[in-house]
């Protein structure tokens, strides 16, 4: 077999090519990989990117039904009636308009709830929950079972009206309530407003468990106000059972208005109102 010098010379500069771009991409990647390289940092999540607010399915003026999770009760919990509106002008006083600053004190004349849409008068044993008194949801709880039973209602939790005519509630912060073994426990939970422009739930309306929300936009508003001060239950109640406290008040008042950006006035949480979260006083 013979060999052409010239054929040679064009495969010999062929590998000497080739194994130039080898040790270059060899290089490129050792320096990639190179531990005392600083790596580029990770893009920063948004909470609520890809999502308009004042767009969410189901709370402010929007259409549709919640999305999320569906909420089920626990095991051996079953509702002893209807869910019914808590709210009766008869009953409470309200001061608080639109972006109104106002104080405002909440207050049950008796320890009962009267559901005038039943015609009876029921117990309430334990009010929990926060928000401003918009949305206040009875919840007759009955356990079946031979065992005290915990249930926690989840930050997230949508409550909605059935006819759509009274507020949707949204939960900030989760809760929980204990129902003895074979017992009841009539359930007060106060939620906040997740339809501006609708009626307060009135004692006349039926509520139903919906999701536990995916909107990125309210569930990061629960994350940020988890571990903060926020439900009645977590401050000194007065004689009608609501927080005795002017700071709850104040912080209901101005979680509502968050909430409301979200829902219904199709902004974003600002700077300032994030800031106000942060320096809300953090739960014991």
């Amino acid at each position: 077999m013979t060999f052409n010098f010239y054929d040679m010379k064009t495969f010999s500069k062929f590998n000497f090519t080739v194994a130039i771009m080898i040790a270059t991409l060899i290089f490129v990647s050792c320096e990639k990989n190179d531990p005392m390289t600083e790596p580029e940092p990770e893009p920063k999540h948004e909470w609520g990117r890809g999502e308009t607010p004042g767009k969410i399915a189901g709370l402010g003026n929007t259409k549709g039904e919640p999305a999320g999770t569906p909420f089920k009760l626990p095991d051996g919990i079953e509702t002893a009636g209807r869910i019914m509106g808590g709210y009766d002008p008869a009953n409470y006083y309200q001061s608080v308009g639109k972006r109104d600053a106002l104080p405002y004190t909440g207050f049950i004349r008796t320890k009962t709830v009267q559901t005038r849409a039943a015609g009876d008068t029921v117990r309430v044993d334990t009010i929990v929950g926060s928000g401003m008194l918009h949305v206040q949801i009875f919840i007759p709880l009955k356990n079946t079972t031979s065992q005290d039973i915990s249930i926690t209602f989840p930050a997230g939790l949508i409550l909605k009206s059935v006819t759509d005519s009274c507020q949707n509630g949204l939960l900030l912060k989760k809760t929980t309530v204990d129902v003895p073994a074979k017992g009841f426990c009539g359930v007060l939970l106060i939620m906040y407003c997740g339809n501006e422009e609708l009626s307060q739930s009135l004692t006349t309306e039926e509520y139903v468990f919906t999701v536990i929300s995916s909107s990125s936009l309210i569930m990061d508003l629960c994350e940020r106000v988890k571990n903060k001060r926020i439900n009645t239950e977590e401050y000194p109640s007065g004689r009608h059972g609501y927080a005795d406290s002017e700071q709850y008040y104040d912080y209901a008042l101005k979680l509502q208005y968050m909430v409301w950006k979200l829902t219904d006035w199709g902004e974003l949480l600002s700077e300032e109102d994030i800031t106000y979260i942060e320096q809300m006083e953090n739960s014991n």
